[in-house]
Order: C-alpha cells, then sequence, then structure tokens
C-alpha cells in the first residue's frame, strides 16, 4: 500500500517499539561505511536519528518528547500536537525485511518451499486480473525485481498500462511503495526534498526538512513514471541510491553540512517508459540505466486481451487485484537463498563470450576487452581454471567455427546498431537474475539418480539465457533509428550462445563428454 503520513485522530494509534525512545551510547556511526547487507546498517536504519540528518544521537530528553509527539499525549496525558507518523512504517519494515542470517540447507530449503507457494499462488491469481501479451513476463521480472532486490526497467508503448502493472504488483505483494511521475524540469529536490523554513515561537524561524519520496520511511519499491523524461542532472540523484541504497542531501540552509540518509537494504526502483523517439524524451543517461538489472519489453496487447481488459472495466464482478499475497518469508531470507544458487564453472565462459560477442568492435577497443575465444584460455594452468571453466573453453573455438555464418551475421549488427556493449555488471545482473530464475522455476522434486538426494538449485543453460536478455535490455546503448534492432541482437546472442545442442556438439567435436562439464550439464531435466 503506498505509504502516507496523513492520520486523522479518528484511527487508532498503533503502538510501536519502545526500543525506537531508547537512548543510544557510543560513537555516532558514518553512515557511508555502513554496508546494507549488516546488523549495523539495519539498526542505523530503523532509528530516528537517521531520518532527520542529524550527527549526534539524541537525549533522553529529546527521545521523549519525540515519543510523545508520536502518540499525541505526552506523560501526564495532555495532548500534543502529533508528528512522527511514519516510526509505524519503519515497524512494518522491520518485519517485512528482517535480519541477514546464515541459514543451514534445512531452513534454506524451508524458505524456498515458501518463494516457490508464494510465486505460484500469485501467478495464478494474475492470469486471472491481468491481461496482457506478455503479462506473465512482466510479472516473473517485477516479482524478481522486488523479492530479490533488482532494479528493473520496463519499456513500452503509452497506453498499455505498464506503470499500472507496476503499482498493482506491489500492491499485490503488500509492497510499500512510492509513485514518482518524472517531468522535464525536476530537479534532485523533487526526488529527495529539501529544507523548508518553518516559524517557531522561540527561535522565530527555524529550517525542517521534508523529506521526497525517496526518503519515505520504510519504503520498499519506488515507482518511477516516464522515467526517460527525467534530466540527466536529477536522474545523477538515482546513481547512489540504486548502487550504495543511500543518498547524500543538503541540510546546509540549518548549518548542518550534508547528510547521508540510509535507504532500506531492500530498496528497489522500478522504472517505466516509452521507446525512444516519443515526444518529452531528453538523452538518457548511460550511467542510470546501467544501473538497472532487468529491462524487459512490454508488447501492446492483442485483440483477444483488449477485449478481455473491456470486459474487466465494463463489469463489476471481475476479478481485479484487490487481494493481498504477504509473502511468510523475509527478503533478507530470500537473498539469502539466492546467494546459495550455484553458477556451474562450465557456463561461466558461455556468459563472458556472450557478453562479447553483444559488443561492438569500437567499444572493444575503447576498453581493451580482450578476445575470450582465443585458443590461450584453454591452455592456461590448473590454478586458473577449474577443470569445468577449461572444458568450455576447449570447445570455444569449434563452437565458433561450427556456427560461424551465425556468429558473423551477429556481430555486423551489432557493429551496425551499438554505441556500447556489455560490461561486468551486466554479466553480475545476468548471474543474479538467473539465480532468482532457477528458484522460481526450480523442480523441488529433482533428486540425483544415484544417491536418491535432492539437488539444490543450480543456474540452468535455460535460466542464464534468461537472465543475460533481461541484463542487457536496459543497458545496451544503440545508435539514433536503430533501437528496435537491440531485441533482435539480444535474441539471437541467446539462441546462439545459450543453446545447449550446438555446445553439446561443439563438445563432441573436442573429445569432451557431459560429465567433463560437471554434474549440473550432466543433468537432463533442471526446471519445472
Amino acid at each position: 500500500m503506498p505509504l502516507s503520513d496523513l492520520e486523522t485522530s479518528e484511527i487508532e494509534i498503533p503502538a510501536v517499539s519502545d526500543s525506537l525512545f531508547q537512548l543510544k551510547s557510543g560513537a555516532f556511526p558514518d553512515p557511508r561505511l555502513l554496508a546494507p547487507n549488516t546488523d549495523s546498517y539495519l539498526d542505523q536504519y530503523h532509528r530516528i536519528e537517521n531520518w532527520e540528518g542529524v550527527q549526534i544521537w539524541k537525549t533522553q530528553e529529546q527521545l521523549a518528547e519525540v515519543k510523545s509527539a508520536y502518540y499525541g499525549k505526552n506523560d501526564i496525558g495532555e495532548a500534543v500536537s502529533r508528528q512522527y507518523q511514519w516510526m509505524h512504517d519503519l515497524e512494518r519494515h522491520s518485519k517485512l525485511v528482517g535480519r541477514p542470517n546464515e541459514l543451514d540447507s534445512v531452513a534454506l530449503e524451508g524458505v524456498h518451499k515458501e518463494i516457490k507457494k508464494h510465486y505460484e499462488e500469485c501467478t495464478d491469481h494474475i492470469k486471472r486480473s491481468l491481461m496482457g501479451q506478455n503479462i506473465q513476463e512482466a510479472f516473473k521480472a517485477i516479482y524478481t525485481a522486488i523479492i530479490f532486490g533488482r532494479h528493473i526497467y520496463i519499456e513500452g508503448s503509452s497506453g498499455i498500462g505498464k506503470t499500472a502493472v507496476a503499482r498493482a504488483m506491489c500492491q499485490f505483494l503488500s509492497m510499500p511503495y512510492r509513485q514518482f511521475d518524472a517531468y522535464a524540469d525536476a530537479s534532485d529536490l523533487a526526488l529527495l526534498g529539501g529544507e523548508v523554513p518553518q516559524s517557531d515561537p522561540k527561535l522565530g524561524l527555524k529550517f525542517i526538512f521534508e523529506r521526497g519520496p525517496v526518503l519515505t520511511p520504510g519504503l520498499i519499491s519506488l515507482v518511477i513514471d516516464e522515467l526517460p523524461r527525467l534530466p540527466a542532472s536529477t536522474s545523477n540523484v538515482l546513481l547512489q541510491a540504486m548502487a550504495e541504497r543511500k543518498v547524500s542531501v543538503s541540510l546546509v540552509a540549518s548549518g548542518r553540512g550534508t547528510a547521508t540518509i540510509l535507504l532500506s537494504p531492500a530498496f528497489t526502483v522500478i522504472g517505466t517508459g516509452n521507446p525512444v523517439g516519443y515526444g518529452g524524451q531528453g538523452e538518457r543517461s548511460l550511467a542510470l540505466f546501467d544501473r538497472f538489472d532487468i529491462g524487459i519489453e512490454m508488447a501492446h496487447p492483442s485483440a483477444l486481451a483488449r477485449l478481455q481488459i473491456m470486459r474487466s472495466v465494463s463489469t463489476p464482478s471481475s476479478v481485479g487485484m484487490a487481494k493481498e499475497v504477504s509473502p511468510e518469508f523475509t527478503l533478507f531470507e530470500a537473498r539469502e537463498l539466492l546467494n546459495n544458487v550455484t553458477f556451474p564453472g562450465a557456463l561461466r565462459p558461455i556468459l563472458i563470450m556472450s557478453s562479447y560477442a553483444i559488443s561492438p568492435d569500437d567499444f572493444l577497443a575503447q576498453t581493451y576487452t580482450e578476445d575470450p575465444f582465443a585458443s590461450r584460455f584453454a591452455s592456461m594452468d590448473t590454478g586458473t581454471l577449474d577443470a569445468n571453466e577449461r572444458a568450455t573453453w576447449s570447445a570455444a573455438q569449434a563452437f565458433i567455427k561450427q556456427n560461424r555464418a551465425e556468429y558473423e551475421k551477429l556481430r555486423e549488427l551489432v557493429n551496425d546498431s551499438l554505441v556500447e556493449g556489455s560490461n561486468p555488471r551486466g554479466e553480475i545482473s545476468a548471474i543474479k537474475n538467473a539465480q532468482a530464475i532457477s528458484l522460481l522455476d526450480w523442480n523441488m522434486k529433482l533428486e540425483n539418480q544415484r544417491t536418491h538426494e535432492k539437488i539444490p538449485p543450480f543456474i540452468s543453460l535455460s535460466s542464464l539465457s534468461q537472465g543475460f536478455k533481461w541484463a542487457n535490455m536496459a543497458r545496451l546503448k544503440t545508435h539514433p533509428g536503430s533501437e528496435k534492432q537491440k531485441a533482435k541482437i539480444i535474441d539471437q546472442a541467446c539462441k546462439l550462445f545459450f543453446s545447449r545442442e550446438k555446445w553439446d556438439k561443439a563438445m563432441q567435436k573436442q573429445d569432451i563428454s557431459r560429465d567433463d562439464l560437471g554434474y549440473e550439464w550432466a543433468t537432463e531435466t533442471i526446471t519445472q
């Protein structure tokens, strides 16, 4: 549900933990040094001082005033003006996100079952609630983004419901979100907020900080409609937020300099926008779009889907998106599970090769990127490559020789259409995406045929292909007029490099068996 500071006296004031009002001791932490996946980060995120941008602990007297302002009455029962209503949102955030913990194999399996159950329940409801040509892919991508902490950009023509779907998904998953409608002259103050003057009976005038949507306490997802309309100088505000889950705000008016505010460790950006060429768009910030882990194109609805949409808006009994399906697991548990999904050694060289293949020659030369198909990789010492990586690289030249025409056609399209290609950040995004996809698609009954033990999740060739596609849809930069070629390039690369049949054929040429590539490659049935 959307977060709001609006509250009336008729609404019962929810109780919050007294720990919020306890006196803190010791040195005040430097928020710039805190990592989002740590207990110390969470502790500071949930403290009042973080949201006021102060660099010193509040005194016991100040904390008592905060408590009185939250509940609307002081210690002797006198009514006082209500403030700090957002503290309840921090309580809700704490329960939703959880704490970073190392889970054993039994606990991880339990979390995986909960995620599978939750995802399948959500999928079933989406099928009956939302219509569209690729609405299931859109749902899967947004679910992956919110649950596993991936930033996502959804592109499509106007009027097909991109932002409505993103907003509905947040409501459906019961995730706190805010929407920001981008515009051409939006400043960083529109996103972050700023100090405003306020009269004070004692001081005459004081400055208070009015928070923008990015600095909403307890926020999980920021939905930005028409993201490409943001000017480059303003979109840069999002770079730190997306990369570090922190933002720097100016408190100069009140004489406090600059403060670093911690965002939720689960903070995600869901951006929507039209394809390049639509009116009102400025030059896209390559640095910003490179921060998106997932990019998808939302297709224009088919005739049948549009017919279903017409029925839904004219039929009072339509299913709608009113139902909420809150997860039984915490977001930190989901991310701990994600980190335990294995990335098989045999697939690592394939990801490097496919990233190289979708990068134009000029970009490769400028970045001094070496050719991963060179024979020297297969002859590296065992301290550099493991056996499975060596096996794939040994077959690389045979793979390219067998698929020469397809590869050269791809390279020609890449050089004609792209300005810049993939990069290490894109490869990391592809891996994380593939780990999430593997978890959602995994067959929980899959067993080792020899030992009959359950096989823990690992990235398959098909899940890596989907992860690679998502990772590069937003970040690849095309020449003007070549925007429509991007999807074609990625599809061709996926069909070429993530084909088990093509790689098996190349392996046979080198007398490499499936067992040489590791147990994961030798396993026939991976998902579903």
